[in-house]
C-alpha cells in the first residue's frame, strides 16, 4: 500500500513529526561545520582543510543506516579585513532495508568583511546535485500479507515509476561573528537549504515536495582566565516543515604543551570532552583529539532515549570525525649563532 511506502521513506525525508531517526545530518554538527552551513567554508581562514565525517546508526533493530561525507575548503584573506572561501563537499547516505541511497555533490563560495575590529558578517551560496535512488527488492506491502504470513509472490499493488533521479539543490548560509577578546569569541548562523524544494517520488502521478530547511546555529569559545582549559558550548536547531530538531551541548578542552607567541616553533595539542543532547532522542558523549592544531580525530555516540529506546535497548549508533588543516610554513629565524 502506498501508505507503507510512504512512512518508509517518511524518516528520510525529514518530514512528519519531531525527527526521531535516521537523516542525512550528523550529531557531531560543530565539527566540520561545513557540512551543515556553507557559511562556514573557510571559516579557518588562510588555511586548507580536508574533512571527513562517517555515522552508522539502528544496528539493533534492523539493517544500519550509514552517512558519510568527505570536503575540502579553504578561505583567502584579502584587502580591508575581506575573505573569500570555497568547499567542495560529497556526501552519501545510506538507510535501511529499502537500500534508499542520496549522494550530493555541492560547491560553495563565502564572502565576508570585518563591521569594525571585533565583529564581522559573512554569506555564503551553495549549488549542486542530488542523485536519488532505492531498491523494491527488500520491500514488503501490506498486500502481500496474507493474515498469517507475507507472500512475496503477491502483487504489490504499487506503481513505481523509477528507482533513482537526479535533483539540482541550492543552499544558502549567513553568519555574524564577534570578538570579545584574544581568547573569548561566539558566532551565530542561519542556513537556508534545499532552497529549490526539488520533487521527490518514485510513486507515478504523486509528487512530494521537499521542504527547505532552515537551520539556526550557536558557537562559542570561552577561555576568561587564560588556562589550559577553554569552554565550547554549542547549539543547533533544525526546521523543516513540520518537523523540527534541537541539540546542544558543550565540549571542554584541555590544552596540552605550549604555543609560541611568534613563530610555529611551539604548538600546542588539545583534548575534547563532550557532552551533548539532541532533544527528545539521543544523549551524545564524544571524545576529540587535536594534535598541533593541525590533526582533529574525534569520536562520539548516540544513547538512543526517545521511544524506539525498548527495541534498540538505547543503542542509537556511532560517530568518527576528521579533519586535518594544511598551513603555511612559518620560516622560523635563528636569533643566535
Amino acid at each position: 500500500m502506498k501508505t507503507h511506502f510512504f512512512l518508509l521513506l517518511t524518516p528520510l525525508l525529514f518530514l512528519g513529526k519531531p525527527l526521531l531517526a535516521q537523516d542525512e545530518f550528523f550529531s557531531q554538527y560543530y565539527t566540520n561545520r561545513f557540512f551543515t552551513n556553507p557559511v562556514f567554508a573557510g571559516d579557518n581562514g588562510n588555511v586548507t582543510r580536508i574533512s571527513s565525517q562517517y555515522k552508522q546508526q539502528w544496528t539493533s533493530v534492523g539493517k544500519p543506516y550509514v552517512t558519510t561525507a568527505i570536503g575540502i575548503d579553504k578561505g583567502w584573506q584579502i584587502n580591508n579585513g575581506k575573505q573569500v572561501s570555497a568547499g567542495l563537499i560529497v556526501l552519501n547516505d545510506r538507510a535501511g532495508t529499502s537500500r534508499f541511497t542520496s549522494n550530493l555533490v555541492a560547491g560553495a563560495l563565502c564572502y565576508g568583511f570585518a563591521l569594525n575590529a571585533k565583529s564581522s558578517v559573512s554569506a555564503a551560496l551553495q549549488v549542486g546535485m542530488w542523485q536519488r535512488g532505492i531498491s523494491y527488492e527488500g520491500m514488503r506491502f501490506d498486500r502481500q500479507y496474507t493474515g498469517r504470513f507475507v507472500d512475496e509472490g503477491l502483487s504489490t499493488g504499487e506503481n513505481f515509476t523509477a528507482n533513482n533521479f537526479t535533483q539540482l539543490s541550492a543552499s544558502a548560509g549567513v553568519m555574524y561573528s564577534q570578538k570579545i577578546n584574544r581568547r573569548n569569541n561566539f558566532s551565530l548562523a542561519m542556513g537556508f537549504m534545499q532552497l529549490n524544494s526539488p520533487s521527490f517520488s518514485f510513486v507515478a502521478n504523486e509528487s512530494i515536495k521537499m521542504y527547505p530547511r532552515i537551520t539556526l546555529q550557536g558557537f562559542g569559545e570561552f577561555n576568561p582566565d587564560g588556562t589550559a582549559y577553554t569552554w565550547l558550548p554549542s547549539l543547533q536547531v533544525m526546521m523543516q516543515g513540520p518537523s523540527l530538531m534541537i541539540t546542544g551541548g558543550t565540549l571542554i578542552s584541555v590544552r596540552k604543551g605550549l604555543d609560541s607567541k611568534y613563530t610555529a616553533y611551539y604548538t600546542s595539542s588539545n583534548v575534547y570532552f563532550g557532552l551533548h543532547i539532541r532533544w527528545g532522542d539521543a544523549l551524545i558523549p564524544s571524545f576529540h583529539y587535536e594534535y598541533k592544531k593541525q590533526l582533529m580525530c574525534g569520536i562520539s555516540y548516540d544513547i538512543n532515549l526517545s521511544r524506539l529506546s525498548n527495541a534498540s535497548m538505547a543503542r542509537g549508533g556511532f560517530e568518527l570525525s576528521a579533519s586535518y588543516k594544511i598551513r603555511k610554513k612559518t620560516r622560523i629565524q635563528r636569533l643566535v649563532d
